[in-house]
């Protein structure tokens, strides 16, 4: 029973036409390391490296390697945001004529330099 469509033969080899150039060899990942988990363990996995916008294997890479959990795009993100808030806070600070409220300003722009500066 054929489709009409088939994907024999189709394909074409002809060497290397563009794409993204080959690794280092000291880069490449050729080394495998073998993992074993329940069903539980691997659904809390799954829902971890999603929420960290990363594949399965990156977010195993990264958590073992003792760097952060999350994709790289989600932590460009993060910053840019906590930078805009920063920014936006000083302007509140420099505008503000209470003593009190600059204070407490001051002391939430701290925390966000804290914040940001663990980011990278």
């Amino acid at each position: 029973m054929s489709s009409g469509s088939s994907s024999s033969g189709s394909s074409s080899s002809g060497g290397s036409q563009g794409g993204r150039p080959r690794k280092d060899p000291e880069e490449r990942r050729t080394i495998s390391h073998g993992l074993y988990l329940n069903q539980k363990e691997k659904r809390e996995l799954e829902k971890r490296a999603e929420a960290a916008g990363l594949s399965v294997n990156g977010y195993i890479r990264r958590s073992a390697l003792g760097g952060e959990p999350i994709s790289e795009t989600a932590e460009r993100k993060t910053l840019t945001e906590l930078r805009s808030i920063g920014t936006t806070l000083e302007q509140l600070a420099h505008q503000t004529a209470s003593g009190q409220i600059e204070a407490q300003t001051q002391y939430v722009l701290a925390d966000l330099r804290k914040a940001i500066n663990r980011l990278g």
